[in-house]
């Protein structure tokens, strides 16, 4: 009520109604992006589309951009013909299997080995990945895995190119 276009204005509640109906479009608008009525009024933010999770969709997520169709395309020729490159899940998948055979408890070694993966996709780099996994005392405790078996996995998955560093240890059973 200080503007003297409100103080003026015929109506001055109207003024008022107003700007209490833009607050809750941006607060309707905040909930369905998952941020602050602050963020939501900015453009630069209300862009984005609302978050919605893949078991609401009504059609594939692969339909609504070429990219994901092209890769999708391409994981699918992949599995079909053996002697192209292998995709990551498909090589993830043949690790775990591996330790399976080896003796790994199946539980355990799909966790070793997405700890692994999750390490390189984070880093980006084998070796910051082999250093940050050497580090993260945690993972093992979480896997609930001797040391050698840690060290073991994480030294065949990861690898590491630094020649300072000792060669990883031979392949333990967990």
């Amino acid at each position: 009520m200080r503007a003297e276009s409100t103080r003026e204005a015929r109506d001055p509640w109207g003024v008022i109604t107003h700007a209490v109906r833009i607050t809750c479009i941006y607060e309707k608008r905040a909930q369905g992006l998952l941020c602050s009525v602050h963020q939501a009024r900015r453009p630069h933010i209300s862009s984005f589309h609302d978050p919605d999770r893949f078991s609401t969709r009504a059609h594939p997520i692969v339909d609504d951009h070429p990219v994901l169709a092209a890769i999708d395309e391409r994981y699918n020729r992949a599995e079909e013909a053996e002697d192209t490159s292998t995709p990551v899940l498909v090589a993830v998948a043949r690790a775990i299997e591996l330790l399976v055979l080896l003796g790994w408890p199946a539980d355990v070694a799909q966790s070793g080995v997405e700890q692994i993966r999750d390490a390189l996709m984070r880093t980006g780099a084998r070796h910051t990945a082999y250093e940050s996994l050497r580090h993260d005392k945690q993972v093992r405790v979480l896997l609930d895995i001797p040391a050698p078996s840690w060290m073991a996995l994480r030294g065949r998955c990861s690898g590491t190119q630094n020649p300072c560093m000792p060669p990883p240890m031979p392949g333990a059973v967990c």
